[in-house]
């Protein structure tokens, strides 16, 4: 069937219209019958688009954010309230911060998150990235670190963008790979060590002249393992650890300052990629972390220990998730045996290799839905509030199999209690 212009049906009292662009499509709801009332959901859609409207109205959504929760999970879709009530927001304060620096005035640094509620948005989703490059863009803007690939909790300052002079053709020199200006639009694809965790500059340290008990009462005094030697914010020379100090003990070195006791260190970058954090503190166990953006400052350390813990944070949706889905399963793969094309969609030109063991949270939820399968299953649990749950965690997995950094607490917190709902059901109230 052809992607149609612009789609209509009632939900709930509600007015939904589809249209559909070459690149995009648009689902708005709106407050009732009439196409000019005010606008209540604005959902942003990418591929796959619908072939037609009534391909909603057939799924008989009860309320909103049913469909909602359905445009989110199924066709990678975001939320975007109209611009007038969030980006129109932003617009304001940033026009006072860009007259506060046309003025020679300090500006204020917001994090990340902070920056989001500006525009009325928890995550960085492309719409929401798109609107506001384009709002700092309209105050002559833009952030530094670049607010896209740092972490949400850092802080970013506003820098004035130098406005484009016009000269003429005659004068103007041939652009080349040295000198072309950068497509600030495009912020770098790689998980970056910048979005791992905030660092926030307050870095203990010593100096290479400093005493040695000097050097033992901060390590004992910190809990730490090892601490950095440094003459400044951006002039590190070494580490000093109880490693280094027992080795020099063992080898007959009684007494001395720092530097006769400190090992070479370690650093990475910000920008630099998470690979490369991951690398060095494996095999060094201390890393010194260094940030261009902040006047080229060691702006913090990670230990092994530090390392396991925010990997466990990043990983921690993707492991609930697991669960989920093998909960899932358990639940639905006794009554369908090992006919996985029960349960997936007839469309899915991959059926022949497909087996129920590997089905996905879409396709135990189709399955689910159909009333005589959820009699099978036979759980004490309400069907309309079990599938409109799991539509809700299905529009969390999406956006964390996007690998987006910015979990939501509430979103973790929800993924952890619907685990929890299906293996009290299948271990507790079916044994």
């Amino acid at each position: 069937m052809p992607l149609i212009k612009k789609g209509e049906f009632l939900l709930a009292g509600r007015c939904v219209l589809v249209f559909t662009g070459t690149r995009t499509q648009t689902v708005n709801v709106y407050a009732g019958l009439d196409e000019k009332s005010k606008k209540q959901v604005v959902i942003r859609l990418r591929q796959p688009l619908f072939t037609s409207a009534e391909q909603l109205e057939s799924r008989g959504f009860e309320d909103a954010d049913e469909l909602k929760a359905y445009l989110i999970a199924e066709h990678d879709g975001e939320l975007e309230q109209p611009r007038g009530r969030t980006f129109g927001r932003l617009l304001e304060r940033l026009a006072v911060i860009a007259g506060d620096l046309g003025r020679g005035e300090p500006a204020l640094g917001p994090t990340v998150r902070e920056l989001l509620s500006w525009a009325g948005a928890q995550r960085r989703g492309p719409y929401v990235v798109q609107g506001i490059r384009q709002s700092l863009e309209d105050n002559g803007l833009d952030t530094d670190p670049d607010f896209e690939v740092t972490y949400i909790d850092s802080p970013v300052s506003f820098v004035r963008v130098p406005e484009v002079v016009e000269v003429e053709v005659a004068d103007a020199p041939l652009a080349t790979a040295d000198n072309a200006t950068p497509d600030r639009q495009w912020a770098d694809p790689a998980f970056l060590v910048s979005r791992l965790k905030a660092f926030d500059g307050d870095v203990s340290y010593v100096a290479p002249t400093d005493s040695l008990e000097l050097a033992t009462t901060r390590l004992l005094a910190d809990v730490a393992d090892e601490i950095p030697v440094m003459t400044g914010r951006r002039s590190a020379k070494g580490v000093i650890s109880w490693e280094s100090i027992g080795r020099r003990l063992a080898l007959g070195r009684t007494h001395g300052t720092v530097s006769d006791f400190m090992d070479p260190h370690v650093e990475v970058d910000m920008d630099d990629e998470l690979s490369m954090l991951v690398e060095r503190v494996s095999r060094h166990g201390f890393v010194l972390v260094r940030s261009r953006h902040r006047n080229n400052e060691i702006v913090g350390s990670m230990t092994s220990r530090d390392l396991a813990r925010h990997l466990e944070m990043v990983g921690r949706p993707f492991r609930v998730i697991g669960e989920i889905e093998r909960w899932l399963r358990l639940l639905v793969i006794p009554h369908i045996g090992r006919d996985a094309a029960l349960a997936i969609d007839p469309e899915d030109t991959g059926i022949a290799a497909r087996s129920s063991a590997n089905l996905s949270l879409g396709e135990c939820q189709r399955w689910l839905e159909v009333d005589e399968n959820w009699t099978k299953v036979s759980i004490p649990l309400d069907k309309t509030e079990f599938i409109k749950l799991l539509a809700k965690v299905r529009a969390i997995r999406n956006s964390v199999m996007h690998f987006n950094a910015d979990a939501i607490d509430s979103d973790l917190e929800e993924l952890s209690d619907f685990s929890r709902l299906l293996q009290t059901v299948l271990q507790k109230g079916r044994l």
